[in-house]
Parts: C-alpha cells; sequence; structure tokens
C-alpha cells in the first residue's frame, strides 16, 4: 500500500546584526594608585535586526580592585537581563532592537602601578546563536563563546568592529629616591622627597594630585 506524500511549508527567517563597540571613553588623561578610576565602555546594534540573548565581556587587569558595572541605555530599545563581575572581567547577557546601545560605566580603585605603567581594558560583544554578525561571525556552526574568534574567521578576516581596547595611564607614587630623570609622579597622599646636593644641570618638578615636601 502506497500513501500519498504530504507536504508541509516551512517559513526561515534569517537574522542578521552588524553589533559594535563603539568606544571605550576615560574621563582623565592619568591616575594614581589608590584613586578610583571609571570608564565607560559603550556597546550598538547596527541592525538591520533585533538581538536577544548577545553578549558583552570587559575585561580589565587585577591592579583594579572592588570593580563595579552600572549598565543604562544609551539609545533606542536595549536592556541587559543578567550582568556579574568574576575575577578580572565582567559578563553581561542583553538584548537591543535595531539602532539600540547601552552604556556600561565601570569603577574600581588602582591598587598598584600596573605593568608599562598603564591598565588594559577591553570590551567586546559577541551575536547570540541564531543571529549573524557581518564582521563577526565563525562559520564553523557551534555556539559563539570567544568574541576574538568570532571576529577573526573567515571569511571577514581578521579585526571587526565588536572590540575595542584602551590603555589608561597610571602614574607612579612619590618615593624618597634623589632627584634622577624627568618623572610623572602622583599619589592620593601627603609624600616627602629626600634632599640631595645639587649638581650642575637643570630640572623641573611637578606636583599631581598630591603634596611634595623637600626635606
Amino acid at each position: 500500500m502506497q500513501s500519498n506524500p504530504a507536504t508541509t511549508t516551512l517559513s526561515l527567517a534569517l537574522s542578521e546584526a552588524d553589533l559594535e563597540v563603539t568606544g571605550i571613553s576615560v574621563p582623565q588623561s592619568s591616575y594614581c594608585v589608590g584613586q578610583q578610576v571609571s570608564f565607560t565602555v559603550t556597546a550598538r546594534n547596527n541592525g538591520p535586526s533585533n538581538i536577544t540573548g548577545g553578549s558583552v565581556r570587559i575585561v580589565f587587569p587585577v591592579e583594579l580592585t572592588g570593580v563595579t558595572v552600572t549598565p543604562s541605555v544609551a539609545a533606542g530599545v536595549a536592556s541587559v537581563t543578567s550582568g556579574a563581575v568574576s575575577a578580572s572581567q565582567y559578563n553581561a547577557t542583553v538584548s537591543m532592537n535595531d539602532e539600540g546601545a547601552l552604556n556600561f560605566l565601570v569603577t574600581g580603585t588602582v591598587s598598584a602601578l600596573p605593568a608599562g605603567g598603564a591598565l588594559a581594558v577591553t570590551g567586546s560583544i559577541l551575536r547570540p546563536a541564531d543571529v549573524t554578525d557581518p564582521d563577526a561571525t565563525n562559520p564553523d556552526g557551534a555556539a559563539p563563546t570567544d568574541p576574538q574568534a568570532e571576529c577573526d574567521a573567515a571569511p571577514s578576516g581578521t579585526g571587526c568592529n565588536n572590540i575595542k581596547t584602551a590603555a589608561i595611564t597610571v602614574n607612579a607614587v612619590p618615593t624618597a629616591s634623589v632627584a634622577g630623570p624627568n618623572q610623572t609622579l602622583c599619589a592620593v597622599t601627603t609624600a616627602t622627597l629626600a634632599g640631595n646636593t645639587p649638581t650642575v644641570g637643570t630640572g623641573t618638578g611637578r606636583k599631581s594630585a598630591a603634596r611634595a615636601h623637600r626635606s
């Protein structure tokens, strides 16, 4: 016995969203050890599709401690459904309509001078599994978990607008050493500099965020 073939109609929706970290803004040019630091990461959906279940990640060094992150809507319709700081990064799940954007205000304290004298911070946004991103989609079919891997995948190649980095300058604390090469020194407490015997030559001095005394 042979039955007639059954037919059905399937509707397929292809979703694409150009997700972008538009920038990392820092309100001042440099900070001191012991001082509170703040910066803002802005993530945006350039469309055309809305997204639900995207991921925002902010990475910061261990020298930035006591970190809190406050999200807010920067444009359009957007929301954070969950977000938490763990170790040296913040991870959030986000939803953003076409042209929606979110700000993430990061605040922490500089506990020590970082290597190279700068806090290296990174902000990224990652697509959900059911959406493609024109310059950040790994074609391997696996669910996206690594922003850099998605960013550098073929066919778009290395680099994308989903990841931004910034280096926040941190100045060294004053020491009791005698005069030497020019330095930018600052602290949130008063420091006393040791006296030294002048030698032939010239030098410059500058105070920043603290009073310096010569003895």
